[in-house]
């Protein structure tokens, strides 16, 4: 069963280097609800000029091996999308979709695309990843989402599935979650987040 609630936040206000929600997931009779999945999607703004992203990989050497990987912001390794030799030409930008190399679902957040060309990296292209789950609610129906899953403020590129571009967005401080539980599922979207304050939120499933 879907439905929309509003958000009922707890006027309190602790401060942070970034951006921080804690929450707690309760039943309409405010039982917790201990291990819900939080599933964190990202509000954002279009801007109106082309792309941010405007280094293009090109192939001249067809012996040179292409390799397009995610990594986090620190450059751990997440997964490699193409390894392997590719026609002359510029190298089309790639999608993601979100599963690392042993198949499981990474958290929302910011993510890079590695573009290399042998032994030299060409770019890192910035890849915004939504509608994961992120959090996972405790036995008391507490949960945390920490300021690496809020790159408010990020612009990036989005692409077509041909690989053309779409359009370039901006995340804003303001939040979609949505809470599954068994067959349950609720959805709020529009959480407000508070730069450099811990945002408090009761949620009701």
């Amino acid at each position: 069963m879907l439905s929309c609630r509003d958000v009922q936040p707890l006027p309190i206000a602790t401060p942070v280097s970034g951006y921080q929600l804690n929450g707690v997931l309760t039943t309409s009779n405010s039982i917790p609800v201990s291990g819900a999945q939080v599933i964190l999607y990202y509000n954002y703004i279009p801007l109106d000029y082309g792309p941010v992203d405007s280094i293009q990989v090109i192939v001249r050497d067809t012996n040179v091996t292409v390799d397009v990987s995610v990594v986090t912001t620190s450059l751990d390794f997440v997964v490699t999308l193409y390894h392997g030799h590719r026609s002359a030409g510029p190298v089309p930008p790639f999608f993601w979709s979100g599963r690392d190399a042993k198949g499981v679902l990474r958290p929302s957040g910011k993510y890079l695309l590695r573009y290399a060309l042998g032994s030299t990296i060409v770019k890192y292209s910035t890849f915004v990843l939504e509608g994961t789950p992120t959090a996972t609610t405790d036995v008391n129906g507490l949960f945390t989402i920490t300021n690496d899953h809020f790159p408010i403020g990020e612009i990036f590129d989005v692409y077509n599935d041909d690989g053309s571009y779409y359009a370039t967005l901006q995340l804003i401080p303001n939040v979609a979650l949505e809470f599954q539980y068994g067959s349950h599922t609720s959805v709020f979207p529009s959480v407000d987040l508070s730069a450099d304050f811990v945002t408090f939120g009761a949620f009701t499933l």
